[in-house]
């Protein structure tokens, strides 16, 4: 006897015909494949007002009240909202800089070891406004100056903790300190050079240099990046602060680092940022809030408006700019990627940040933007192209959901 399946005909709702039981099962299959492809790809999302809108919202004070323009532009929220469905590799990202201020709410569990080349100054009493510290050691990579754990910040610092501001890794990444700089924020090049080897060899997955110098001139830091970039190290550089074409060394040295120049809140490049045939991608630069070290109460006055924050008392945030404050955008993207997919490549990781950036210039790569604006949601879907996982129903509405974003891509390209 012929199996029959109820189906619709027209207006005949009762109508049935004949149909193979196998038939019927995949017709059923394909439906339900369907009908989970759609609940997995708005799942991670919820409409208000017409736009798409992460649904993880950190409850850090200095996000909730708007001062995060940069982690918005380049669609880090979204990216975590992607992310927390996997398990993620801790990354460590080395900041060779000025150091770090250990004590700092907003930073802490997320130190590992570093190194120091140039001691810090314990006699600069401003950075502890009540008294050096009994556990102050010359040998840990201390921060007299504030830069380094500014870039610190912006990679790293605690997200959703109820205090100061959120870092781009979402406390997926640790910082390894090391401190190249001088309390002016000066160091030598060979000191730098020392340290991105002393990187490599110790551990770290990508290293995150905010200086640089003249590339005119011969430097011990060439034979440097090639060694780290040859261990696998993803080397992230701050292209310069000149406003002209000559990029600043190590952000130069192309065949082994990302050159990150800066733009604005309008997407326009920075008037300071370098740009030029060596730039990648840019990121954003300025008016970036980010963690600053131990600072006297009476101090807090650097922007109006700020929320108040007691988990930060005695530290401040400051909105600062800089291709420096752009360049650890990128450093966070890059620990992202390999902590979601660790064999990937450092050439991997390259390629997927700069094919995955918005491009704001001339169609393809262009001198002033390089590759565009980095986005960090779209790199984590071109990740998947690359990695394939075993077929399932999620991965299929991930793949799903980076083709509708090439796509979109590819129409803002024109």
């Amino acid at each position: 006897m012929t199996r029959v399946c109820s189906r619709t005909i027209g207006h005949y709702a009762n109508a049935t015909m004949p149909c193979r039981s196998e038939q019927c099962r995949a017709r059923a299959q394909i439906v339900l494949v369907l009908l989970l492809v759609l609940i997995a790809g708005l799942w991670p999302v919820c409409r208000a007002g017409g736009e798409v809108v992460p649904l993880y919202e950190p409850n850090d004070p200095y996000y909730g009240a708007g001062y995060h323009w940069g982690l918005d532009a380049v669609r880090a929220p979204q990216a975590w909202d992607l992310l927390l469905d996997y398990s993620i590799t801790p990354i460590t990202v080395a900041v060779i800089d000025s150091g770090v201020d250990f004590d700092h709410p907003d930073l802490q569990g997320r130190l590992v070891d570093g190194h120091v080349w140039v001691p810090p100054d314990p006699d600069i009493i401003w950075m502890y406004p009540f008294e050096v510290p009994e556990y102050f050691d010359p040998e840990d990579p201390w921060d007299d100056n504030e830069h380094g754990t500014m870039v610190s910040g912006i990679i790293a610092a605690n997200t959703n903790n109820d205090c100061g501001i959120s870092g781009a890794g979402n406390n997926w990444i640790d910082i390894m300190p090391l401190r190249i700089m001088d309390t002016s924020g000066y160091g030598e090049d060979y000191d730098a050079a020392d340290a991105i080897i002393w990187a490599a060899d110790h551990g770290a997955d990508v290293i995150n240099m905010s200086f640089g110098g003249p590339a005119s001139e011969p430097s011990p830091m060439e034979a440097a990046v090639e060694y780290a970039y040859n261990k696998g190290c993803v080397l992230v550089a701050a292209a310069g602060n000149d406003g002209d074409t000559d990029i600043d060394i190590p952000a130069a040295y192309d065949d082994y680092v990302l050159a990150v120049g800066s733009v604005g809140d309008t997407l326009e490049l920075s008037d300071f940022s370098d740009y030029g045939p060596l730039l990648d991608v840019v990121a954003p630069g300025e008016n970036i809030i980010t963690t600053y070290p131990n600072q006297p109460i009476q101090w807090i006055a650097w922007f109006e408006g700020a929320p108040y924050n007691p988990c930060t008392d005695p530290y401040v945030a400051e909105l600062t700019y800089g291709t420096s404050f752009a360049a650890p955008f990128v450093a966070a993207e890059a620990a992202l990627l390999l902590g979601l997919y660790p064999t990937l490549t450092n050439a991997q990781v390259y390629d997927i940040i700069k094919t995955s950036a918005f491009d704001l210039g001339d169609v393809g790569r262009d001198d002033t933007f390089g590759w565009g604006l980095v986005d960090f949601e779209g790199a984590v879907l071109e990740a998947h192209d690359v990695i394939p996982e075993p077929a399932s129903v999620a991965l299929f509405a991930t793949g799903l959901l980076a083709l509708i974003a090439r796509l979109r891509r590819r129409k803002l390209q024109g």
